[in-house]
C-alpha cells in the first residue's frame, strides 16, 4: 500500500487488516510526518 499518512481511515484499517501494513508502521509513519511538519505549523502540543 502507499504512504499511511495519506490513507483513509477505512484504507488503513483495510491494510492492517490483510496484512500488507502493520499498525505500529502506521503509527510511527503519522508520527514522522507530524515531528517534520509541526514546527512550520504549530499544530501539536503534545504527541
Amino acid at each position: 500500500m502507499s504512504n499511511s499518512t495519506y490513507l483513509s481511515v477505512t484504507d488503513l484499517a483495510r491494510g492492517i487488516e490483510n496484512g500488507s501494513m502493520s499498525p505500529v508502521g502506521a503509527v510511527e509513519r503519522c508520527l514522522e510526518r507530524i515531528s517534520s511538519l509541526d514546527g512550520q505549523l504549530g499544530a501539536f502540543q503534545v504527541v
